[in-house]
């Protein structure tokens, strides 16, 4: 007897493999921040690799209370 229908489990568990392999992509992808392009010997060869090296991030903007102001002395240099 064959089951034609497709219960929640079933569902549930193919969208834990599509999100843990997107997951792993991801996280290889965001490695490869660092250190990449790799050099290589010969001229005008990039070495990659899969997936290709992301676009650089730019830096995140602090917190208003986290930046220090440029109008306030600074204590550390005053005497």
């Amino acid at each position: 007897m064959e089951a034609n229908y497709i219960d929640l489990p079933t569902v549930l568990i193919y969208l834990f493999w599509f999100f843990f392999a997107g997951l792993i992509y991801y996280l290889h992808r965001e490695n490869k921040r660092e250190g990449y392009p790799l050099e290589s010997d010969r001229r005008a060869v990039i070495v990659q690799g899969y997936p290709a090296v992301p676009t650089p991030r730019s830096p995140r903007v602090k917190h208003p209370a986290l930046v220090e102001d440029e109008s306030a002395p600074n204590r550390l240099t005053e005497s």
